[in-house]
């Protein structure tokens, strides 16, 4: 029996950059990249195609010396960075019950399971206007995106995940309209 285990040589970089793509069943490619000076990269894809363009696009990056890595955003879920922003950061501030409680709302979305990394402006847009369904003020809207984009500038400036993108900077924020009627009465 042959072994399912085929091993693909993608690029060889004059300083010891390589990847490598094996096969992982009939529809599995995974591709390692080592080379020296940044950490060991690993993904795996549906496609060879797919694994020789992610392979080209990193050694591409670390041989112009801009290449980040997302490994850590892509296994951090939004439910554990909202646990550690609100022990790192929520509980610093002077009232932090209000944001708890947001936190403990956003918690229970079914967003929070999602990866940081895979978190796009159509999640946030779908959230907000999940929030807006349940009747809240455009104001406390404001606070929640508020909140989530102040988790992803942490995230990204603080806790290393550099590159991560902020999502809620590409959504519609609801307009807030506090007008009020004034009379004078005499």
């Amino acid at each position: 029996m042959q072994s399912l285990f085929i091993c693909f040589l993608v690029n060889k970089w004059s300083n010891g950059a390589m990847a490598s793509i094996s096969k992982r069943g009939p529809y599995q490619w995974r591709v390692r990249i080592a080379r020296k000076g940044y950490p060991p990269q690993s993904k795996t894809f549906e496609t060879h195609a797919d694994a020789q363009a992610w392979a080209a696009t990193i050694e591409s990056e670390m041989a112009r010396g801009v290449f980040i890595s997302r490994i850590e955003a892509e296994h951090t879920t939004l439910k554990d960075a909202l646990k550690r922003y609100e022990h790192e950061v929520t509980r610093k501030k002077r009232g932090p019950q209000p944001e708890h409680s947001r936190i403990n709302s956003i918690s229970k979305h079914t967003m929070s399971h999602m990866y940081l990394a895979n978190i796009r402006g159509k999640n946030i847009a779908s959230f907000r206007d999940d929030l807006l369904t349940q009747g809240l003020s455009a104001s406390t809207i404001g606070k929640y995106l508020a909140l989530i984009s102040h988790l992803f500038n942490t995230a990204r400036k603080e806790w290393g995940l550099e590159g991560l993108h902020n999502p809620v900077a590409d959504v519609k924020k609801p307009l807030i309209r506090n007008q009020r009627t004034r009379r004078l009465e005499v």
